[in-house]
């Protein structure tokens, strides 16, 4: 095994995975025909958490519960810089998922 200091996307997929609450899961991604190229196995789409085919909670034991997992999956998205599309953008202030504990450097 070899350890790495944790990137952004490292840290982000750990946080949007339902096996950090202990649930079991699948269907979390499907196929989809229009980004597939012939001959690679990409062209995966992520799948709506209420659209899962298999979503066991409790099925092992979670760092966190499951309605905590739930709430930073709304934090998260809502963190997305898209005021468009309705979205508040990143927390400058306030109860925010790692505030104070983890900075994003671009460069």
């Amino acid at each position: 095994m070899v350890w790495r200091a944790p990137d952004s996307a490292r840290v982000l997929n750990i946080l949007q995975n339902p096996a950090y609450a202990g649930a079991y899961v699948y269907g979390r991604r499907q196929k989809d025909p229009s980004r597939c190229r012939p001959g690679s196995l990409t062209g995966t789409v992520k799948v709506a958490i209420g659209d899962w085919a298999v979503c066991l909670h409790a099925a092992h034991p979670g760092y966190i519960s499951w309605e905590e997992f739930m709430a930073n999956q709304g934090r998260l998205a809502d963190n997305v810089c898209r005021y468009e599309a309705g979205h508040s953008g990143v927390p400058r202030k306030g109860a925010a998922l790692l505030q104070g504990i983890a900075a994003c450097f671009a460069g």
